[in-house]
């Protein structure tokens, strides 16, 4: 194909993937009710500008103190697309916490708003090393978003989808003190890995993990799909839930709970007051619980992200779990 002709496939490509990604973000807007508040914000960072998305529910009150649910996109996402996939507004809007949507880096010059990652101490599939510190940055969006809203520093709470999972398991080791309890969807990580030291206490997760999952695969390897932007070799799934029932002191004769084909497993520990929690989706792939896929992932040609579980809904039960887990 001659330059002109890739140069105008590329613009054509630009505009396309512009007009999906507005559709995405209206609708993710439109999912929240009309009372609520929605707000993007920049900031300075390491000598670049990052931004990051808000939502605030119409029960904001600024003379009360308000809970936080940090959600982290997954690789080549953004804060519209997770907005979309998670649906946690409609959550947020009807139990009165605030939800933050950062966005990364991006991967490719054309879309600096687009096809966004997180460093979660993977290099990139080249081996090159991803020396973002993206930690600093959330770092600096929780001081940013508490000159602005009134947050319950008790109740600070992070989740994330695939590489924003892999990103949350970090941030629960890194800012331990920070984060009462995480959530991921689709990316799994032990306590003890190559990228990071344990956290400094034992901390409550909850995570959702697709038998079909062909990016994180529920036995471990690499993806089976597509070309992964960065290194990718998935531990188990299981023997990471397992690194985390021994790091917490849970029991390991779990609390088993089925809904369709949603199996729920809950290892606690009482003297830690910790849980170790693993909903394992029979009949899902690289997809959030209830949520929506971004209908980009078929555009850049992905592949097969594999079905949505609808027996449950990942953004409601991590409502209810982190609410029974506070910082002292």
């Amino acid at each position: 194909m001659g330059s002109k002709k890739r140069l105008i496939v590329t613009i054509l490509g630009i505009i396309v993937l512009t007009l999906i990604t507005v559709g995405i973000i209206i609708s993710a807007y439109n999912l929240s009710y009309s009372s609520s508040q929605n707000y993007e914000y920049t900031l300075e960072y390491d000598g670049d500008e990052r931004y990051y998305f808000v939502h605030v529910p119409s029960s904001y009150n600024k003379n009360e103190k308000t809970p936080l649910i940090i959600v982290f996109h997954g690789g080549g996402g953004h804060p519209g697309s997770i907005k979309y996939e998670s649906e946690m507004d409609l959550v947020s809007d009807k139990n009165k916490f605030i939800v933050v949507y950062p966005a990364g880096t991006p991967t490719n010059e054309l879309y600096k708003n687009r096809l966004l990652i997180w460093n979660d101490g993977r290099n990139f599939s080249d081996g090159t090393p991803n020396n973002v510190d993206d930690v600093g940055f959330v770092e600096k969006i929780l001081k940013d978003i508490k000159e602005k809203f009134n947050i319950d520093d008790r109740m600070v709470y992070a989740c994330g989808f695939s590489n924003g999972a892999q990103f949350t398991y970090r941030l629960s080791k890194q800012m331990t003190d920070t984060f009462a309890a995480i959530s991921t969807v689709a990316g799994q990580r032990p306590a003890n890995d190559t990228f990071d030291t344990p956290p400094s206490r034992p901390i409550s997760i909850m995570q959702f993990s697709g038998l079909n999952d062909p990016i994180s695969p529920y036995n471990g390897g690499p993806p089976t799909v597509g070309e992964p932007l960065l290194e990718a070799n998935a531990y188990p799934v299981v023997d990471s839930i397992d690194s985390w029932v021994e790091f917490n002191g849970c029991s390991k004769l779990p609390e088993e709970k089925r809904i369709g084909d949603a199996l729920m497993k809950k290892y606690i520990s009482y003297e830690n007051n910790t849980e170790v929690i693993l909903w394992t989706l029979e009949d899902a792939g690289h997809t959030w619980p209830g949520g929506n896929v971004d209908p980009n992932v078929e555009f850049l040609g992905l592949g097969d992200m594999g079905g949505i579980n609808e027996d449950i809904h990942a953004s409601e039960l991590m409502w209810e779990f982190f609410k029974t887990h506070s910082l002292d």
